[in-house]
């Protein structure tokens, strides 16, 4: 996830600009770290990003300030939805939060 949420990362090539390697959440990569997701990654990142969008998405005076939900996979509440996929959705989120705390500080 935090691969997914950092900035310019999918589109900035194999190799760092600066030719050193790629440090995300403390782990270091000789190739950009996109490069090792496969389709079922790409598509939970997908899923999870339907059902929390980013506020961004959200413009004027009610950007950031509305909370945003999306859609989840299945039909129905929460409840409804795969144990493990609800699971999933909490790691993505507390990835995705500290990601954004890490680029803030």
């Amino acid at each position: 996830m935090i691969v997914a949420v950092t900035p310019g990362l999918a589109t900035a090539g194999e190799a760092p600009p600066d030719g050193s390697a790629w440090t995300i959440d403390g782990e270091t990569y000789d190739v950009n770290p996109v490069t090792l997701l496969d389709e079922g990654d790409l598509a939970m990142v997908q899923l999870w990003r339907l059902a929390h969008p980013s506020a961004g998405r959200i413009g004027g005076m009610a950007g950031g300030v509305i909370p945003v939900a999306g859609h989840l996979p299945d039909a129905g509440g929460a409840g409804d939805q795969p144990a493990a996929m609800m699971d999933a959705f909490r790691i993505m989120a507390a990835a995705e939060a500290e990601a954004t705390a890490a680029r803030e500080r």
